[in-house]
């Protein structure tokens, strides 16, 4: 309540997509009156990320994939990597590049940098990003980076990627 009574006092305020927006107003709608909701409608408005012009064409001699997500359930994490194992150990050759430092795995290499210039240069070396998120729809700031370093993501349909790339995006 107290979150949305300052957002009432802006003029606007920038939210990662329209998904987001809709939610705020759903459940304000279980405080606040349809007059509060139609200024709500008028200040929250979905910013789109744009890309940077970071990214290299020097990509890995082996299939190199991109999670740069949190160690957590929403993001698929375990899915991943049980997924990744189970390539791993039939013999597949690939190599996964991570933020996550504590993950000990012969295929993983830790690529997170505290300088984003560094940070994009080394994850513009993957040949493709995955986003194995299940129900988590904001836009992600993980494959935002990613887009800017030029690196193309397999993304989950039915949630706001529609909406942030195009429903013709093919890698859903």
């Amino acid at each position: 309540v107290d979150n949305i009574n300052g957002i009432l006092q802006m003029e606007e305020c920038g939210v990662n997509s329209k998904w987001v927006k809709n939610l705020i107003i759903e459940r304000a709608s279980e405080y606040f009156s349809q007059k509060q909701l139609d200024k709500l409608e008028r200040i929250i408005q979905p910013w789109y990320l744009g890309c940077d012009e970071h990214f290299t064409s020097d990509k890995n001699d082996i299939p190199t994939i991109l999670f740069n997500h949190r160690n957590s359930e929403y993001t698929g994490f375990k899915f991943f990597f049980d997924l990744m194992d189970d390539f791993y150990s039939k013999g597949y050759k690939f190599k996964v590049y991570t933020t996550t430092s504590e993950i000990d795995k012969e295929y993983v290499e830790y690529v997170g940098n505290p300088n984003r210039d560094i940070y994009l240069k080394n994850i513009s070396k993957a040949h493709i990003g995955v986003g194995a998120f299940k129900d988590y729809s904001a836009w992600s700031m993980s494959v935002t980076d990613g887009f800017s370093a030029g690196v193309p993501y397999l993304l989950p349909k039915g949630l706001c990627y529609e909406e942030m790339v195009g429903e013709d995006y093919p890698l859903y």
